[in-house]
């Protein structure tokens, strides 16, 4: 929160709150999520009216992580007439103003996992709030901190199944069934070795995402505009697929490890049960497993409505290659991106078929010029 407050305060802000933060001496909450408004932000109801430098704040904040914290940035609706993702406003919402209580927790969810992490319910009556950036501009400074929280869940999400992978080959190696341990079992090796394989694979994106917020940050600092536009890019890019891949295949890998543990897995005398129920969170929160599904979608489409002509090329060229190469595993990674191609290829015929509500064998090669050009110019004109 304190690179947050960092980018998006004032100059008072930071020399307020940043202290406090760095100190540990305040500990803070993120309030989106309300109870009609999780992944669709754009229904939000939370109002915050302006008085004088400050706003009064009314609604119902749900499944808020640490809701109980000293001070809570609240995305709320500040403009009335507005719809949609507009007139979003982020406020720093004290939990005591002036002395006296300025929120409420009114409920605590009772969870099958994170119990050391209280879920908490906040209603705002007349609360006090103070604006963080610029009014009306909240859902862009909030991507700010959920790109960050993102990255975060997908590092967590790499750390549990590293923990139930170590556990699960611990017990492996000391378990004993036909006069062998089991991980000298072939099913229960190939099990390990897939596990082993997947976490390389999911440290190696979190650490590439990282570096590419770090030299993000850089970037900034130098003023560097190619730079900066260059690192967004990726890590946009690789924001939601670190989020994507490590969350669900966190489940996968804990799920697995318990499977190797027998009957064992079930019971709390093991940690390996903990870390499956820790993991099903991951997939949920902070953006749901689907909303980075889109948000990859998105982002792949605007690239090939911007690069068609290359994305067209290479239609054809990595299945070329692919058949030629003999390098297996340039093989493999090209087949891969000749899977990927296609895909893309297949969802933008079905947007034409959509768009013009007839086969794709019936429609005039002017019609899906026609048709490609409107695409990319309203897919590179859209508001993000």
């Amino acid at each position: 929160m304190a690179s947050f407050v960092s980018k998006w305060g004032t100059e008072e802000q930071k020399n307020r709150i940043l202290p406090q933060l760095m100190t540990n001496s305040w500990q803070t909450a993120m309030a989106l999520t309300e109870p009609d408004a999780g992944s669709d932000l754009g229904k939000l109801r939370t109002s915050g009216v302006k008085k004088g430098q400050q706003f009064i704040v009314n609604g119902t904040k749900r499944f808020i992580t640490n809701g109980n914290a000293d001070i809570v940035f609240t995305l709320v609706r500040t403009d009335p007439s507005s719809t949609g993702l507009q007139g979003l406003s982020v406020l720093i919402i004290p939990k005591v103003a002036e002395g006296r209580p300025n929120l409420k927790v009114t409920k605590i969810e009772d969870k099958v996992c994170l119990h050391s992490s209280p879920t908490c319910e906040l209603a705002f009556e007349d609360s006090v709030g103070e604006l963080l950036g610029p009014e009306g501009e909240g859902f862009k400074v909030m991507l700010d901190l959920m790109n960050e929280a993102r990255l975060a869940m997908a590092a967590l999400a790499t750390g549990i199944a590293t923990a139930a992978y170590e556990e699960a080959k611990a017990y492996a190696k000391q378990r004993v069934t036909w006069d062998k341990p089991i991980i000298q079992h072939p099913l229960v090796a190939d099990m390990l070795y897939e596990m082993e394989l997947e976490l390389k694979a999911m440290r190696s994106m979190v650490m590439e995402a990282a570096c590419c917020a770090d030299l993000l940050t850089l970037a900034e600092k130098r003023e560097d505009k190619a730079a900066v536009k260059k690192w967004k890019k990726r890590y946009r890019r690789l924001t939601p697929l670190c989020k994507y891949y490590c969350c669900e295949k966190a489940v996968t890998i804990t799920k697995n490890a318990l499977q190797l543990f027998g009957g064992y897995g079930v019971c709390r005398e093991y940690p390996v049960e903990r870390l499956w129920r820790e993991s099903v969170i991951y997939p949920i929160y902070e953006g749901t497993s689907q909303i980075q599904s889109l948000m990859v979608l998105k982002d792949t489409l605007k690239d090939v409505a911007q690069h068609a002509p290359g994305f067209l090329g290479s239609l054809a060229g990595a299945w070329a290659e692919a058949k030629v190469t003999l390098d297996p595993v340039k093989s493999s990674l090209l087949h891969a991106r000749n899977e990927l191609n296609q895909a893309i290829r297949r969802i933008l015929l079905s947007i034409i078929k959509d768009k013009f509500k007839a086969d794709i064998e019936d429609l005039k090669q002017s019609k899906i010029q026609e048709f490609l050009k409107e695409f990319s110019l309203n897919l590179l004109t859209e508001k993000t």
